[in-house]
């Protein structure tokens, strides 16, 4: 009946019942897994099936979000229904727009979204805000570079102005 030690304490103090209808209770758990000692109000055969009789809530997860509008059915499959599918009663006075209530979940689900999406915002403002430092710190580094690159072309131009002038052809 059991597997573990654990289920029959959780189960402690259960109601039991055999095939020929005779009730008992689960008293404790024995020095095997998943045995049990228990008493009943009479005696029991060795052949006696049991049933426990005890129900265990288990919560059942929800794989669906309810629509809370209605869906419009194109005219042209409209035409193409038979009468007993078409929509038969159409209500003009609904306004479009209605007042979502959400359950606890929904809530949490909703902050959490708008939490996960604030976060994400101020860390694409941090990541363009250090491209746009980078940006100006490259633009600094090349206009640096090109100055002493036209320093270094100047000092060559003048060097070899000199070297040339050095050499008188014979």
């Amino acid at each position: 009946m059991f597997s573990s030690e654990l289920e029959v304490s959780r189960f402690k103090g259960a109601a039991i019942k055999t095939i020929s209808s005779i009730c008992g209770q689960i008293k404790k758990a024995a020095e095997n897994t998943g045995m049990f000692r228990a008493t009943f109000k009479d005696r029991i055969k060795i052949s006696d099936i049991m049933f426990l009789r005890a129900f265990y809530k288990i919560p059942i997860k929800q794989f669906h979000s309810p629509i809370t509008s209605l869906l419009s059915i194109s005219k042209a499959l409209q035409a193409e229904l038979p009468f007993k599918s078409k929509p038969k009663i159409v209500k003009t006075d609904v306004p479009t727009k209605r007042a979502v209530i959400m359950d606890k979940n929904d809530k949490q689900a909703a902050t959490l979204f708008n939490e996960i999406n604030l976060l994400s915002k101020e860390k694409a403002k941090k990541q363009k805000k250090a491209q746009k430092q980078q940006v100006e710190h490259m633009k600094k580094l090349r206009a640096a570079e090109e100055e002493a690159d036209a320093r270094h072309k100047k000092k060559r131009k003048s060097f070899f102005r000199r070297e040339g002038q050095n050499e008188m052809p014979c």
